[in-house]
């Protein structure tokens, strides 16, 4: 019975992602694994000297919290607590932040590539540096398949409570108040998807590509998705939906129009 939920001191705004993936078989990746950076926009709502934010079975090595001012020196973070039982992190800070102080914070892995986000420079931002996770299924039985050859299908599956297994973030779904916006480093020989559309892709070295996506509307970290794979998408007018996304590899059947979905949107 003991409430297990964040507190309300801290709610995100937006969300700045930034993942280097690894896809066995490409680029010459031996296995598939992540590292990369968030920066979460913050408000801070009630004095605070310890945050804690949600993250699960991810390698974490330190944090930055910098004010509002472009030029202001960090906040020390004095360390970083691990709670395995409430799959939560806690970043004890050396003073306490007061509400209407604009802050961000970000977090990044040691070997991934650093983008910083120039729209941010002058609020505050938290830094969360060096995560990174060696992707396995939670099904056994396509574990032991890895040593085939492919093709690799990699997604997010954040409902309810799956978002923590990938970036730190307040994983709940009364904190629906932040944007996203998310940037891939990934193989170039693969595509990579989010909520919204691309805006750019760049190339950036022998067999990588960043592929650089549109902000969200603000979006519950549930409703993140991303997957990075071989296959082609088809736009699809629905009537009562507007315009989706279909993707689906060529020998797939089961949706082959806009009627099909139609008739089977109350079930999917």
């Amino acid at each position: 019975r003991e409430d297990r939920r964040l507190s309300n001191d801290v709610f995100p705004l937006n969300y700045a992602i930034d993942l280097e993936v690894n896809v066995r078989g490409h680029a010459g990746a031996k296995r598939s694994e992540f590292n990369g950076t968030v920066t979460i926009y913050l408000d801070i709502r009630k004095p605070t000297a310890i945050m804690e934010l949600h993250s699960k079975e991810l390698i974490i090595d330190n944090a930055k919290l910098r004010e509002s001012e472009i030029f202001s020196k960090p906040i020390d973070v004095s360390r970083i607590s691990f709670n395995p039982e409430r799959e939560t992190i806690s970043i004890h800070m050396n003073r306490t932040l007061l509400p209407g102080e604009m802050f961000m914070l970000i977090s990044h892995t040691a070997d991934s590539l650093k983008w910083m986000h120039t729209d941010y420079m002058r609020i505050g931002w938290l830094q969360i540096v060096n995560w990174k996770k060696t992707i396995l299924s939670r099904d056994s039985k396509l574990n032991a398949s890895l040593d085939s050859n492919g093709p690799f299908i990699l997604a997010s599956n954040n409902f309810p409570t799956g978002a923590r297994l990938w970036f730190p973030c307040f994983d709940e779904s009364d904190k629906k108040v932040a944007t996203f916006e998310v940037q891939i480093n990934h193989p170039s020989g693969l595509n990579a998807y989010a909520n919204t559309d691309v805006e750019r892709i760049d190339s950036i070295g022998p067999g990588r590509k960043l592929s650089v996506f549109e902000k969200t509307q603000s979006l519950a970290t549930y409703q993140v998705a991303l997957s990075i794979n071989h296959l082609a998408i088809q736009p699809i007018e629905v009537g009562g939906y507007g315009k989706i996304r279909l993707i689906s590899s060529k020998n797939s059947h089961e949706y082959t129009s806009s009627q099909d979905i139609g008739d089977n949107r109350n079930e999917r």
